[in-house]
């Protein structure tokens, strides 16, 4: 019943096709094929059996061959129709998939292709078909047949199990086992490994290499997968950057060792200076040695006039030589302490008396505001 209600709704689309196609393909001889296919058409509505597969295969053949010419959407529709008719649902899918890829199409022209498309899915195996990256070539069962399309793309195929051949330049070939029932529908997505490069490096003979962070030897020839890369001259060479691209062809990188950097020599550094330093006590240890010295010789010189003064009293003791002597021995007595005194404190100055910084003369400046004015003041102060 669908073959026949098929056939019939195909006829008329064919008999009023070739009305306007004049406007649609000008190349007569794609309009010639056009027409052949519809005669043919005609004829197996009446036919039967082997008579009628004849007449709709020739038909088919027609539809082909205008199809070589122009991809008319009444050329696609009619042979997505005659192609059902013979049993050949998956190509009759295709064609009835590529007919409603025209936005020109009526609300009513859409609907029926739809509904015929949706029939003809009940009798297929329906695979939604991806890649990562898109644009793969894709064969079913055999690498030696035509590609089906490419990636992404609807197919349809018998009930069954199938294998998909998945194709990309610069990526590895992949196969996909799948299975289905009449009147499923399924998604595929194979995501494809790219082929590794290969490159070449060339370095300064008898160095070694680093790439990717890995030695290699100088002129080391190595695989490297798509993506962003580095390698540089050891131990100090520049890091030398590059990118590779699936379907690269081999890759030559030169890589070369940095000329080394001249430092001239600069300027010496200044001495530092000398640290400026003083005794603790300044001069005051020699002033009083000198101090004490002075002392000490008077109290000599007081000793040998009271050492007089007693000889002249031993010669003729009276109470004033008594007195004298007395006073003799006491000026003796206290400049020779004094002596002593000045003596000891030179002493205990000049064994203290180390070097400590100096202190620098510095000047400071102020300024002070006043009534109507200001007052510059200054203080010095010496070392």
């Amino acid at each position: 019943m669908f073959v026949r209600r098929a056939l019939r709704i195909a006829t008329l689309v064919l008999v009023l096709a070739p009305l306007g196609l004049a406007h649609a393909d000008p190349v007569a001889e794609g309009r010639a094929h056009f027409e052949r296919g519809n005669r043919a058409v005609e004829l197996a509505e009446r036919a039967t059996g082997t008579r009628r597969q004849a007449l709709l295969t020739e038909a088919h053949d027609a539809y082909v061959e205008s199809l070589k010419f122009a991809r008319n959407r009444n050329v696609l529709f009619n042979a997505a129709v005659v192609l059902a008719h013979l049993e050949r649902f998956e190509d009759a899918f295709g064609y009835f998939t590529e007919y409603l890829a025209f936005e020109d199409l009526t609300p009513e022209e859409r609907q029926e292709a739809t509904r015929r498309l949706t029939d003809v899915a009940t009798h297929v195996l329906v695979l939604d078909v991806a890649s990562a990256p898109t644009g793969a070539s894709v064969r079913i069962d055999r690498e030696d047949v035509p590609p089906r399309g490419t990636t992404p793309l609807t197919l349809a195929m018998r009930p069954g199990a199938h294998r998909l051949r998945f194709e990309l330049p610069g990526y590895e070939a992949a196969w996909v086992d799948v299975e289905g029932d009449a009147g499923e529908r399924q998604a595929i997505t194979e995501e494809l490994r790219a082929l590794p490069i290969m490159v070449t490096f060339r370095a300064p003979t008898g160095s070694s290499i680093e790439v990717d962070s890995t030695p290699a030897a100088a002129d080391a020839e190595l695989t490297l997968v798509p993506g962003d890369h580095s390698a540089r001259v050891l131990p100090n060479g520049t890091e030398t950057k590059f990118t590779l691209f699936p379907g690269d062809p081999p890759r030559v990188i030169t890589l070369a060792v940095p000329r080394p950097v001249v430092v001239a020599p600069g300027p010496s550094p200044a001495p530092a200076p000398t640290p400026i330093t003083e005794p603790r006590f300044g001069s005051w240890p020699t002033y009083l040695w000198v101090g004490a010295g002075v002392l000490g010789a008077t109290a000599v010189a007081l000793a040998a006039v009271a050492v007089g003064e007693n000889n002249d009293y031993e010669s003729n003791p009276t109470e004033s030589r008594a007195s004298s002597v007395d006073a003799a021995n006491l000026r003796a007595d206290i400049v020779g302490g004094a002596a002593l005194a000045v003596g000891i404190t030179a002493l205990v100055l000049t064994l203290l008396n180390d070097d400590v910084p100096a202190e620098r003369p510095s000047m400071e400046l102020g300024v002070a505001p006043i009534a109507g004015g200001a007052v510059l003041g200054a203080s010095w102060r010496p070392r």
